[in-house]
């Protein structure tokens, strides 16, 4: 069922949707809105539709409106930088944008709709072919930054919104809150929609109440604030978040006794971040996902959680692990990337690393891309020991490498200017606790400024790029490398506390 078909039920007709803002809207309201905007979008004779709106109720009635006509729909997430903004119009080809604020740099809007939004037809330089049956476009930033367009169609998108449904009526989340931008598919997927689904109320404030901070900062007493603000049973965190939430209820601050439901996805949790959350009265639980698969397709049960893991295949989703440990989706639902031929694989290896455990819940372990061998041809998954590292309270953002060395070494920012490089050292030392020898750290070097400060090293939604991490810090590991490869040719292994190499 599609969330058009659930507002126009009736029995629904009268009943409170968006709630909380200065915008409230039943049914009835949100669709007679997206019926005057389609009217609008309409006359203007669009086939290809962007938006780029913050998070409130006019970013639901345009997606609503875009739905009424059937068009392709492009959310944009507003982190994205101007420059993959325009990337992102040009290779989807399309033809409108609907903002809700001027942009001068595209001349003047065509027009401005009853519900406050600008309007900018865009002049189309090439026909882009799309996949058939695309519905959707959404755009993910890969480690190279550029913006690739991930073609969906609307019937998987209905199928992973009906697919949480269940278990959101089953723990009564009859409220929920978006804190994650609407353009972000898991956001618009897998809350938005799949809370219209199940009957709930939506939450929708700006994003600038949220806490979050572009693409990869939080303010976690904001973002504590948002939830006492709105009392929701059910949001979606992405681990940084979860990491700022925990910090400031352990500083002190209250701990929210609304929510039945936190699902944290994204990236790789820490099981030990979920154990402290779950510690603190925090009821969350670990999904897995992908754009290509329109976004979840695995979730923790709460009755079965299992200490680092993402959970079961929810309902309709076939997943396989091959001899080589990468996970594989049968028929994933993914049409095609923007500018290459449509997808004709019904099995889809994900690029993930995973095994399953013996209740039938999926282990990840990290990208097969980012896989390192160490010189003694042991295979480590950096994403896994970064993960590791950064649940410690200590560290902010940590850069795993040592590809064809003896030794792993890391690059680390500081939780806090106030810790000592003697306390980093600590705690890599208490990391290193836990992991196997092949993967411990043997070296680390302090960046003082967070990665992505720092031009080029990171990606508008926060993801490491590693070739440009390792050059930008190639003096300081090669220092650190040098001085384990002499200590390996005395004989001597690394000390259980890390060397160091000198700040930046």
């Amino acid at each position: 069922m599609s969330i058009l078909d659930h507002l126009h039920d009736p029995d629904r007709a009268d009943c409170p949707i968006v709630v909380g803002g200065e915008q409230n809207h039943s049914a009835n309201s949100l669709l007679a809105a997206a019926q005057s905007l389609s009217s609008e979008l309409a006359g203007l004779g669009a086939s290809r539709v962007a938006t780029l709106i913050d998070n409130g109720p006019t970013w639901l009635i345009a997606d609503l409106a875009i739905q009424q006509l059937a068009l392709v729909q492009v959310p944009l997430p507003p982190f994205f930088h101007p420059t993959q903004v325009r990337h992102a119009l040009a290779a989807a080809a399309v033809d409108l944008l609907i903002c809700d604020r001027p942009h001068p740099q595209l001349g003047s809007a065509q027009q401005q709709t009853e519900c406050g939004l600008y309007l900018y037809q865009l002049p189309v330089s090439a026909q882009v072919v799309l996949p058939e049956g695309t519905s959707l476009i959404t755009f993910t930033s890969g480690t190279t930054g550029q913006p690739k367009g991930v073609c969906l169609g609307q019937r998987t998108l209905e199928q992973v919104a009906e697919s949480l449904r269940p278990l959101a009526t089953s723990l009564g989340a009859t409220r929920h809150l978006c804190l994650l931008p609407l353009g972000v598919l898991l956001e618009q997927i897998a809350g938005m929609h799949s809370a219209i689904l199940a009957g709930a109320e939506l939450c929708l404030p700006s994003l600038s109440e949220t806490g979050l901070q572009g693409a990869s900062g939080v303010d976690g007493s904001a973002l504590l604030a948002c939830i006492q603000r709105y009392q929701p049973h059910s949001v979606i965190l992405l681990p940084q978040m979860l990491e700022a939430l925990c910090s400031a209820i352990e500083n002190g601050a209250e701990p929210p006794t609304s929510l039945r439901l936190i699902a944290v996805g994204g990236a790789r949790v820490a099981a030990q971040n979920m154990t402290r959350a779950r510690a603190l009265g925090l009821p969350v639980l670990q999904g897995y996902g992908l754009s290509e698969a329109g976004s979840v397709v695995c979730l923790e049960d709460p009755e079965m959680v299992a200490a680092g893991g993402v959970g079961k295949p929810l309902p309709g989703r076939e997943v396989r692990i091959d001899d080589q440990g990468e996970v594989w989706l049968r028929h994933p639902g993914f049409l095609g990337y923007l500018g290459e031929p449509p997808s004709s694989d019904s099995d889809w290896p994900t690029g993930d690393l995973g095994h399953w455990d013996e209740h039938g819940n999926l282990h990840l372990h990290g990208r097969r891309s980012n896989l390192l061998i160490t010189a003694f041809g042991r295979n480590v998954c950096p994403d896994w020991v970064e993960s590791e590292l950064q649940a410690h309270p200590l560290i902010a953002q940590a850069f795993v490498c040592g590809d064809a060395e003896a030794w792993l070494q890391t690059v680390l920012v500081a939780a806090s200017e106030r810790t000592s490089t003697a306390q980093l050292e600590q705690a890599v030392a208490e990391v290193n606790q836990r992991l196997p020898d092949y993967a411990r750290i043997g070296g680390l070097v302090r960046s003082a400024l967070r990665f992505d400060q720092i031009e080029g090293l990171c990606t508008a939604n926060g993801r490491l790029r590693r070739a440009e991490l390792m050059t930008h810090f190639e003096t300081e590991l090669n220092d650190l490398w040098d001085n384990e490869r002499a200590s390996l040719c005395r004989g001597h292994s690394p000390e259980t506390h890390p060397s160091i190499a000198r700040s930046q």
